[in-house]
């Protein structure tokens, strides 16, 4: 958190943290994205047009931030811009037709006997994931800020569990069949709405150097959530429909057996709800983590 506040004042954006996406201008929209692209500390930034969709103004403070930029890292930009790249660059190569026309600083290369590589060395550090703890606090603060679409799945898992509830306390082993069966179609179908937003999530995430592991436990986290919201808000309100019946079935003047679940049914059923969630997160990580990374990255920028 401390390292994203910190590269939003370095592009400038240190008054904007909590502006929306909507809230912003184009010229903020691309300091955002060059923030993100720095956040994973890479050895090369490379910059396609990042002045071709904002005024010139907005552009001279773009250029500005990447000039600021290359003092400790390689930034390749693509421009259409001649006075930018003239200005704020160390060295113009010219393309014509996909050809090179002019070069200000051409680079002589030099013939050397090759070295052969010895196990262990000039090797770059891998770069280590998250820690358990902020995977886990990521993933809270990534369903609190997609509430809409949490209580949304909530809503339906919750209505299935009722469903489930209900003809359990009936003792309809049919009913209890049908129900589950109900419950794992609208499970599926609600996931399915939903991976689209959940999906670009994801890549953001891996976009700024996120590990599988550490969506892995984001994921995680919020099956978690959703599978014990789900359930234990299902119970809670099966208990007055079924107060309700018992009371319309003895004002009637019938005397049925009372309708009740015991607390070992209503765990059984809580604990069922988190496990068909984790296994629906599950499949869902697993389908995501197979879509290539350069997709997600387009994704990202748009």
């Amino acid at each position: 958190m401390e390292r994203a506040v910190a590269l939003l004042q370095k592009t400038g954006l240190g008054d904007c943290i909590h502006l929306r996406i909507n809230q912003m201008t184009r010229g903020q929209m691309q300091c955002a994205a060059i923030a993100r692209a720095l956040a994973n500390d890479p050895d090369i930034l490379l910059a396609d047009e990042p002045t071709g969709a904002v005024d010139e103004q907005t552009g001279i403070q773009i250029m500005k931030i990447l000039k600021d930029i290359s003092r400790d890292r390689l930034v390749i930009m693509t421009t259409a811009n001649p006075e930018f790249a003239l200005s704020y660059s160390t060295r113009v190569i010219k393309l014509v037709e996909g050809q090179i026309a002019d070069d200000s600083k051409p680079y002589h290369v030099v013939v050397r006997m090759p070295v052969k590589h010895r196990p262990g060395k000039n090797r770059r550090a891998r770069k280590s994931s998250m820690h358990f703890p902020e995977a886990v606090f990521l993933g809270f603060h990534q369903a609190a800020a997609a509430w809409k679409r949490i209580i949304t799945v909530c809503m339906f898992e919750t209505a299935g569990i009722i469903a489930i509830g209900l003809s359990l306390s009936l003792s309809n082993e049919t009913a209890v069949i049908i129900s589950i069966l109900i419950f794992l179609l609208m499970l599926g179908s609600i996931r399915r709405i939903s991976e689209g937003k959940k999906t670009r999530e994801v890549r953001i995430v891996r976009s700024l150097g996120g590990s599988r592991r550490d969506i892995f436990h984001m994921n995680n986290t919020e099956t978690i959530i959703i599978g014990i919201v789900s359930g234990s808000v299902g119970m809670l309100l099966t208990r007055p429909i079924l107060f309700l019946i018992n009371s319309i079935n003895t004002g009637a003047g019938a005397r049925p057996r009372a309708l009740g679940l015991t607390v070992m049914e209503d765990a059984a059923l809580i604990l069922g709800c988190l496990a068909l969630n984790y296994i629906a997160g599950l499949i869902f990580y697993i389908i995501t983590m197979k879509k290539p990374l350069i997709k997600e990255t387009k994704s990202c920028q748009k």
